[in-house]
C-alpha cells in the first residue's frame, strides 16, 4: 500500500483571531503564524512523513463552531502542502533531528537503568528527563 498524503489538523484555540477572516484574505500568513505557533505539533508530523515516505501533508483548519460548545466543529479550509514547504517555513531540518535523537540516546544509556519521562514544558523549546520512581508508584495506588 502506497501512502501519499498525511492528514493532519491544527485547532483554532483562540475564538477572537478570526481564522475566517483571515484564512479568505492571507492563507500563507495565516499558516505560517499557526505553525510557528504549534512548532512541537507540525515538528512531529514532519518526521512521522519522512519516517512513513510521505512528501506531501494535507492540514485542515478545524474551528469551534460555537465557543461554549467543545463538541461541534466546523472545518475553516484544507490545504495540501509539501514536506519540504512546510519545512523552509519552520526552520526545521531533519539531520537536526537525529542529531538530538542520538544525544538524547546516549544521555540515557548513561544513566542507571529504569524509566524515565520526557516532558516538553508549554511554549518553551526544552525538554525534561524525570527518572519515574517506581516505588512511590506503587505506594500511591
Amino acid at each position: 500500500m502506497c501512502i501519499r498524503d498525511r492528514v493532519c489538523a491544527l485547532n483554532e484555540s483562540d475564538l477572537s483571531s478570526e481564522w475566517r477572516k483571515k484564512y479568505e484574505f492571507n492563507k500563507g500568513a495565516l499558516l505560517s503564524a499557526e505553525f510557528r505557533n504549534n512548532m512541537n505539533k507540525v515538528s512531529r508530523w514532519l518526521c512521522e512523513a519522512y519516517l512513513a515516505g510521505v512528501s506531501d501533508l494535507k492540514v485542515g483548519l478545524i474551528s469551534r463552531s460555537d465557543a461554549k460548545d467543545s463538541k461541534k466543529h466546523s472545518l475553516i479550509g484544507v490545504e495540501s502542502l509539501s514536506r519540504k514547504n512546510i519545512e523552509q517555513t519552520i526552520g526545521f531540518k531533519m539531520n537536526e533531528g537525529w542529531a538530538y535523537l542520538k544525544y538524547l540516546i546516549e544521555y540515557l544509556r548513561g544513566q542507571e537503568d529504569g524509566e524515565y519521562a520526557l516532558v516538553k514544558p508549554s511554549y518553551r523549546q526544552t525538554i525534561r528527563i524525570y527518572k519515574v520512581n517506581k516505588d512511590k508508584e506503587e505506594e500511591q495506588n
